[in-house]
C-alpha cells in the first residue's frame, strides 16, 4: 500500500503541486548516513525531503524490535 500525498511547496521561485509517495524509515540514528547516500543516489528530486526526527519515549518493546533489526 502507497500512502500519497500532494505536497505543495516552492522550487526556483514557482510554486509546485506534487502528488508523491511518503516513506518512512525507521533505524537507529548511527543508520542515517548510510540511508541518506541511498536516497540521494536514488531519489529523483535535486533535493529530496530528508529528516531525522529523535524519539524521546516509546512502547520498549517496539524501540527494542528496531534497534534488532536496524543492526547490519
Amino acid at each position: 500500500m502507497h500512502s500519497q500525498v500532494e505536497s505543495v511547496y516552492i522550487w526556483e521561485g514557482e510554486i509546485c503541486h506534487s502528488s508523491e509517495v511518503a516513506m518512512h524509515i525507521k533505524c537507529m540514528a548511527g543508520n542515517y548516513d548510510a540511508i541518506e547516500k541511498i536516497v540521494i543516489d536514488l531519489h529523483p528530486y535535486e533535493v529530496p525531503e530528508l529528516i531525522a526526527t529523535p524519539i524521546t519515549q516509546g512502547l520498549p518493546n517496539y524501540l527494542h524490535w528496531i534497534k534488532e533489526t536496524s543492526q547490519s
